[in-house]
């Protein structure tokens, strides 16, 4: 069995390294403010599961609000895209 690997320090990374964790950070932040945002607006009725939930697991990282863009919204349906009634 190998020992723990010892954490690096923000300096010891590389300028590659660094560019790809903002990169990440970006994105996560981008995608927590969105959902969010879409919490804040949709009623609870058009939510699977609490928004207390949804809104914790997207602050926890990125698969949070992922999951919740996948799983955690009822759909809409299309405006002005109702059928018709069948000719008779």
């Amino acid at each position: 069995m190998s020992p723990p690997r010892k954490a690096q320090k923000w300096s010891d990374l590389s300028d590659q390294q660094k560019k790809v964790i903002a990169v990440a950070l970006v994105i996560h932040l981008i995608l927590l403010a969105l959902t969010w945002r879409d919490l804040g607006r949709r009623p609870a009725a058009d939510v699977r599961g609490p928004k207390r939930f949804w809104r914790l697991a997207a602050t926890m990282n990125t698969t949070g609000s992922l999951a919740y863009w996948l799983f955690g919204r009822r759909r809409l349906p299309a405006a002005g895209l109702e059928q018709a009634p069948a000719p008779a």
